[in-house]
């Protein structure tokens, strides 16, 4: 009794200081292994547990390359019918060794189940939706917040507020 007890509470330690962390992208060695709570993508989007993505299209045909039913990548790849559907992040995790190199897996659930997502090369292929803009829409946005404020429609306040926000995705 004394050992199951035991066993629980280091497991619940372990669990709640592994995944009471946030990663950002160039610490994926240095962290290693290990379960969050957010990611900071190699282009400064912030990704949390329980935010809600959107499924792109696939980037091979009819089926997505990044985006699996099987954790160890071991099924076989989905198919476009899941292509536009909402998922919320559910666990986020970075594996690998510092021989391979590490990356980050996110596992989402969906209408049509759960699904793992290797993240930062289903964001580029486009499998999966950013929740950040590129740099030329941020660009775009901050050209647009200007002639508002050249044209009175906007305060002065309002601008800088919106500069702030989008500087960070303008490279």
């Amino acid at each position: 009794m004394k050992l199951l007890t035991l066993g629980t509470l280091l497991f619940s330690l372990i669990t709640s200081v592994s995944v009471g962390q946030d990663l950002k992208f160039s610490e994926l060695a240095s962290k290693g292994k290990g379960y969050f709570k957010s990611y900071e993508t190699s282009d400064s989007c912030l990704f949390k547990i329980g935010d809600k993505l959107k499924i792109g299209q696939p980037s091979s045909g009819n089926l997505f390359s990044f985006i699996t039913n099987d954790f160890l990548n071991t099924a076989d790849n989905l198919s476009n019918k899941i292509s536009n559907e909402q998922v919320e992040i559910k666990q986020i995790v970075n594996i690998g060794n510092s021989k391979m190199g590490y990356h980050v897996k996110i596992q989402v659930i969906g209408g049509q189940g759960k699904y793992v997502i290797k993240l930062e090369d289903a964001i580029a292929s486009g499998e999966l939706k950013s929740l950040c803009m590129t740099s030329n829409e941020a660009l775009q946005q901050l050209k647009k917040a200007k002639e508002k404020l050249d044209l009175g429609l906007i305060t002065q306040e309002e601008y800088d507020k919106i500069k702030a926000e989008l500087a960070k995705y303008i490279k």
